[in-house]
């Protein structure tokens, strides 16, 4: 299977695995939207800045316990 061109929504796209898949499937060429918790700060996780990868990703806030944020990041 190619992930050239998919779109994959990564929920916890800023923790340990979600941030290794990420880097893997942009490297694979696949458009990455990751959910993420809003911060207090505004700043881009630590796991995210690291492997460099925030460029490549289209950031959602939200999370698994809002329903709507969920329904909003699969639209």
């Amino acid at each position: 299977m190619t992930w050239k061109d998919r779109n994959v929504l990564i929920t916890g796209v800023s923790g340990f695995a979600g941030s290794y898949l990420a880097r893997y499937l942009i490297d694979e060429g696949a458009h990455i939207y990751g959910l993420v918790r809003r911060r207090a700060d505004g700043a881009i996780p630590q796991n995210i800045t690291r492997k460099n990868i925030a460029n490549g990703i289209t950031f959602l806030e939200g999370n698994l316990e809002d329903i709507s944020g969920l329904a909003t990041a699969l639209d």
